[in-house]
């Protein structure tokens, strides 16, 4: 008799749906994603955020979507770590100080997280990243409301796996 292999988190195949949301100092951001194993570990994926910030003198609606690769170094017993790169575009809309602009501009990044397994189909998912933002309007960084150079960034999510 012949045995089938046994299907894991990360196997070829299975798909995965992601949500997340976070907040503070006048900031609120929601996003979603999908993502769909190719091969054993490894799962390309997409992503939109939309995020809302108001401060003293400026608030802005920001909404990115994103493509990302992810490869799971192992299953999660119950812990599983994880590389990833990604690259996105993002739309701005800024208003302040006399200031009513939309922009565009994109983002690359790379970095790592782990994966917690909570259940047969759910997980938890602390990812930090470095980012680099590409094409900004110099009136963004001159005001702060987007970084110059690298960034870091860090994100806490609930997966789905089917």
């Amino acid at each position: 008799t012949v045995r089938a292999k046994p299907r894991g988190m990360f196997s070829q195949g299975r798909m995965n749906v992601g949500l997340g949301a976070g907040g503070g100092d006048g900031m609120f951001t929601i996003s979603g994603s999908y993502g769909y194993f190719v091969i054993d570990g490894l799962r390309p994926g997409i992503a939109v955020q939309y995020t809302y910030q108001k401060q003293t003198n400026y608030s802005s609606n920001e909404v990115q979507g994103e493509f990302s690769l992810r490869y799971y170094l192992m299953e999660p017993d119950p812990i599983a770590p994880f590389l990833l790169v990604d690259t996105g575009i993002i739309h701005l809309s800024f208003s302040g100080d006399n200031i009513s602009e939309k922009y565009t501009y994109y983002s690359v990044g790379g970095g790592g997280g782990v994966f917690m397994r909570a259940g047969k189909h759910l997980g938890f998912e602390v990812v930090a990243e470095a980012v680099k933002y590409l094409g900004v309007d110099s009136v963004l960084t001159k005001s702060g409301a987007v970084p110059k150079g690298v960034t870091f960034r860090w994100g806490v999510g609930l997966a789905f796996f089917f």
